[in-house]
């Protein structure tokens, strides 16, 4: 007899996986579903949903998605729990940012 336990199939994570789901679910969105059935379908709360079609429009007014803000934020020397915290009046006191850097930051604080 085998003891050894049944591995449970985990979930696949990641960037990529991440990506293609998201994808699926802004298509599931334009098709007419609403927020429950897309979270049925795809195993979330329908606010889950809602949090990542808002973060899919922001990236969508930011040229290059969020590795722009990844290069911004490493550039300014903030983390990304740093800038997810920060309010957003101290945005502009940073040093040596730009006009347009401060713009896509604040889309992102949207």
């Amino acid at each position: 007899m085998d003891n050894k336990l049944e591995e449970k199939k985990k979930p696949k994570h990641g960037v990529a996986m991440d990506k293609e789901r998201n994808k699926k679910i802004r298509e599931s969105r334009a098709e007419g579903k609403t927020l429950k059935q897309i979270g049925i379908e795809f195993d979330m709360s329908r606010e889950r949903v809602r949090q990542i079609l808002r973060t899919m429009d922001r990236e969508d007014k930011i040229p290059g998605g969020m590795e722009t803000i990844k290069k911004i934020l490493q550039r300014i020397s903030v983390t990304a729990r740093a800038f997810k915290v920060m309010p957003i009046n101290n945005i502009e006191k940073i040093e040596g940012i730009t006009e347009e850097e401060i713009r896509l930051l604040l889309i992102m604080k949207s």
